[in-house]
């Protein structure tokens, strides 16, 4: 199964793209790259406009994302209108983070 990631620094912020489902055989890579992006005080984009499918463990790892970042930091999550964007509405995660739609 495809998955890639790829973090990139620009300007002040952080940038992760993702490319591939969100599973149990790719969560630890995604969760460990996440965690190295997602510093303290950091401005966090996580781009998921390449993802056809996140499961639960994936859902989490986004969700802790907010609190690695602290209160001075920002994360913002960008995916396709699809399911994917339709799961973290039902899961309630538009509520605790920034979540974009981008066609």
């Amino acid at each position: 199964m495809l998955f890639e990631i790829s973090v990139h620094p620009r300007g002040p912020d952080t940038v992760v793209v993702v490319v591939g489902d969100i599973d149990l055989a790719s969560i630890g890579r995604f969760r460990t790259d996440l965690r190295r992006a997602a510093t303290a005080g950091v401005g966090l984009l996580v781009d998921l406009r390449g993802v056809d499918l996140i499961d639960s463990l994936g859902i989490g790892v986004l969700v802790g994302l907010r609190r690695r970042v602290g209160p001075e930091g920002s994360v913002r999550i960008e995916v396709s209108d699809g399911p994917v964007a339709r799961l973290l509405t039902t899961c309630g995660v538009t509520e605790i983070l920034d979540v974009v739609v981008v066609d």
